[in-house]
C-alpha cells in the first residue's frame, strides 16, 4: 500500500505543477493580449504572479479555517 501512496501523491504533483504551468500560461496570454504588462516582462513574471496568488490563497484557507 505505501507504494501506491508515494505514486499517487507524485500524481497529484505532477498534475499540480501542470496545472499551474496552465493557469499561468492562459493568464500571460489574457495580460498581454489586453496589453496590462509591461513589455519587458516574459512568462516567468507571470508564473511568479500565479505562484504569489497560490501563497495568499492558502494562506487565506488556513486563516478561514
Amino acid at each position: 500500500m505505501h507504494f501506491f501512496d508515494k505514486k499517487s501523491k507524485s500524481v497529484k504533483l505532477l498534475a499540480y505543477l501542470l496545472m499551474l504551468v496552465i493557469f499561468s500560461g492562459i493568464l500571460y496570454f489574457v495580460l498581454s493580449f489586453f496589453e496590462k504588462i509591461p513589455s519587458s516582462w516574459n512568462y516567468l513574471h507571470v508564473l511568479g504572479i500565479a505562484i504569489g496568488i497560490i501563497f495568499i490563497s492558502r494562506i487565506l484557507k488556513r486563516i478561514l479555517s
